[in-house]
Protein backbone atom coordinates (compact mmCIF):
# COMPACT_ATOMS: atom_id res chain seq x y z
CA UNK A 1 0.00 0.00 0.00
CA UNK A 2 3.12 2.13 1.18
CA UNK A 3 4.37 1.82 -2.69
CA UNK A 4 0.89 2.14 -4.24
CA UNK A 5 0.71 5.75 -2.62
CA UNK A 6 4.40 6.82 -3.20
CA UNK A 7 3.39 5.82 -7.38
CA UNK A 8 0.81 8.05 -6.66
CA UNK A 9 2.21 10.85 -5.71
CA UNK A 10 4.77 10.28 -8.16
CA UNK A 11 2.55 10.81 -11.08
CA UNK A 12 1.45 13.93 -12.60
CA UNK A 13 -0.96 14.36 -15.96
CA UNK A 14 0.21 17.83 -17.60
CA UNK A 15 -1.71 19.26 -20.39
CA UNK A 16 0.23 20.40 -22.94
CA UNK A 17 -1.52 23.39 -24.38
CA UNK A 18 -1.76 21.82 -27.88
CA UNK A 19 -3.27 19.35 -29.64
CA UNK A 20 -2.97 16.41 -32.15
CA UNK A 21 -2.67 18.52 -35.25
CA UNK A 22 -4.24 17.32 -38.39
CA UNK A 23 -1.09 14.83 -39.19
CA UNK A 24 -2.43 11.24 -39.01
CA UNK A 25 0.19 10.25 -37.04
CA UNK A 26 -0.66 6.72 -36.46
CA UNK A 27 -0.58 6.42 -40.90
CA UNK A 28 3.29 8.16 -40.53
CA UNK A 29 3.88 5.66 -37.45
CA UNK A 30 2.53 2.52 -39.58
CA UNK A 31 4.81 3.36 -42.97
CA UNK A 32 7.71 3.60 -40.81
CA UNK A 33 7.47 0.61 -39.09
CA UNK A 34 9.17 -1.49 -41.83
CA UNK A 35 12.23 0.87 -41.33
CA UNK A 36 14.96 -1.35 -39.81
CA UNK A 37 16.20 0.45 -36.95
CA UNK A 38 12.43 1.71 -36.15
CA UNK A 39 11.49 -1.84 -35.96
CA UNK A 40 14.09 -2.21 -33.11
CA UNK A 41 13.30 0.63 -31.06
CA UNK A 42 9.77 -0.84 -30.83
CA UNK A 43 10.67 -3.70 -29.80
CA UNK A 44 13.12 -1.86 -27.51
CA UNK A 45 10.21 0.00 -25.86
CA UNK A 46 7.94 -3.75 -25.79
CA UNK A 47 10.97 -4.59 -23.19
CA UNK A 48 10.65 -1.72 -21.39
CA UNK A 49 7.33 -2.06 -20.84
CA UNK A 50 8.36 -5.29 -19.19
CA UNK A 51 11.12 -3.53 -17.26
CA UNK A 52 8.58 -1.01 -16.03
CA UNK A 53 5.97 -4.11 -14.80
CA UNK A 54 9.09 -5.55 -12.54
CA UNK A 55 9.98 -2.18 -11.25
CA UNK A 56 6.59 -2.09 -10.00
CA UNK A 57 6.89 -6.01 -8.45
CA UNK A 58 10.16 -4.75 -6.87
CA UNK A 59 8.78 -1.42 -5.82
CA UNK A 60 12.04 0.61 -6.82
CA UNK A 61 9.92 2.82 -8.32
CA UNK A 62 12.14 5.53 -9.44
CA UNK A 63 13.56 3.65 -11.90
CA UNK A 64 9.95 3.18 -13.56
CA UNK A 65 10.51 7.39 -14.21
CA UNK A 66 13.82 6.67 -15.43
CA UNK A 67 12.74 3.61 -18.20
CA UNK A 68 9.75 6.25 -19.04
CA UNK A 69 12.12 8.69 -20.18
CA UNK A 70 13.94 6.37 -22.42
CA UNK A 71 10.74 5.03 -23.75
CA UNK A 72 10.02 8.67 -24.65
CA UNK A 73 13.36 8.89 -26.47
CA UNK A 74 12.58 5.85 -28.30
CA UNK A 75 8.84 6.60 -29.54
CA UNK A 76 10.13 9.73 -30.85
CA UNK A 77 11.92 8.02 -33.38
CA UNK A 78 8.75 6.15 -34.50
CA UNK A 79 7.72 9.62 -36.49
CA UNK A 80 8.62 13.04 -36.94
CA UNK A 81 5.21 13.96 -35.65
CA UNK A 82 5.25 12.70 -32.62
CA UNK A 83 6.50 15.39 -31.17
CA UNK A 84 7.75 18.97 -32.22
CA UNK A 85 9.86 21.90 -31.08
CA UNK A 86 7.10 23.14 -28.15
CA UNK A 87 7.29 19.50 -26.70
CA UNK A 88 10.76 19.03 -26.53
CA UNK A 89 11.19 21.89 -24.33
CA UNK A 90 8.20 21.11 -22.54
CA UNK A 91 9.59 18.05 -21.87
CA UNK A 92 13.06 19.32 -21.20
CA UNK A 93 12.05 21.70 -18.88
CA UNK A 94 10.11 19.29 -16.97
CA UNK A 95 13.24 16.82 -16.27
CA UNK A 96 15.10 20.29 -15.09
CA UNK A 97 12.35 21.01 -12.82
CA UNK A 98 12.22 17.48 -10.84
CA UNK A 99 10.81 15.33 -13.35
CA UNK A 100 12.39 11.70 -13.95
CA UNK A 101 10.46 10.87 -16.94
CA UNK A 102 7.28 10.92 -18.79
CA UNK A 103 5.19 9.91 -21.40
CA UNK A 104 3.30 11.58 -24.02
CA UNK A 105 -0.28 9.83 -24.30
CA UNK A 106 -2.17 9.51 -27.30
CA UNK A 107 -0.32 9.13 -30.79
CA UNK A 108 1.45 11.88 -30.11
CA UNK A 109 1.77 15.84 -31.45
CA UNK A 110 -0.03 17.16 -28.61
CA UNK A 111 -2.22 16.62 -25.67
CA UNK A 112 -1.55 14.97 -22.62
CA UNK A 113 2.18 14.27 -20.32
CA UNK A 114 2.22 12.11 -17.70
CA UNK A 115 5.29 12.71 -15.91
CA UNK A 116 6.76 10.88 -13.34
CA UNK A 117 8.08 12.96 -10.62
CA UNK A 118 10.55 12.49 -7.57
CA UNK A 119 7.87 12.86 -4.68
CA UNK A 120 10.38 15.22 -2.54
CA UNK A 121 10.73 17.11 -6.00
CA UNK A 122 6.42 17.27 -6.46
CA UNK A 123 6.16 20.85 -5.00
CA UNK A 124 8.77 22.39 -7.15
CA UNK A 125 7.61 20.53 -10.52
CA UNK A 126 3.96 21.97 -9.61
CA UNK A 127 5.34 25.17 -9.04
CA UNK A 128 6.96 25.53 -12.09
CA UNK A 129 3.60 24.27 -14.47
CA UNK A 130 1.76 26.64 -12.68
CA UNK A 131 4.06 29.08 -13.50
CA UNK A 132 4.03 28.04 -17.08
CA UNK A 133 0.17 28.27 -17.06
CA UNK A 134 -0.08 24.55 -17.76
CA UNK A 135 -2.56 22.61 -16.28
CA UNK A 136 -2.02 19.74 -14.08
CA UNK A 137 -4.11 16.91 -13.04
CA UNK A 138 -2.93 14.25 -10.10
CA UNK A 139 -3.18 10.72 -10.49
CA UNK A 140 -5.56 8.88 -8.02
CA UNK A 141 -6.15 4.68 -8.38
CA UNK A 142 -9.31 3.46 -8.39
CA UNK A 143 -9.32 -0.39 -7.21
CA UNK A 144 -12.86 -0.61 -7.14
CA UNK A 145 -13.58 0.25 -11.01
CA UNK A 146 -16.14 2.27 -12.34
CA UNK A 147 -18.97 3.60 -10.07
CA UNK A 148 -22.38 4.43 -11.28
CA UNK A 149 -25.89 5.87 -10.17
CA UNK A 150 -28.97 7.20 -11.29
CA UNK A 151 -29.92 10.31 -10.38
CA UNK A 152 -33.74 10.83 -9.07
CA UNK A 153 -35.77 13.54 -10.54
Amino acid sequence: KEKELELEQSLVLCYTNSDHGDVDIHKSQKANTSIKNIETNIDKNVILTYDIRNYLLKGDLNQIGHTLNKSWKLKKTYSKYISNSKLDKLYKNALINGALGGKLLGAGGGGFFLFYVIPNEKNNFIKWINNEGMIYYNVNFENQGMISWTVRI
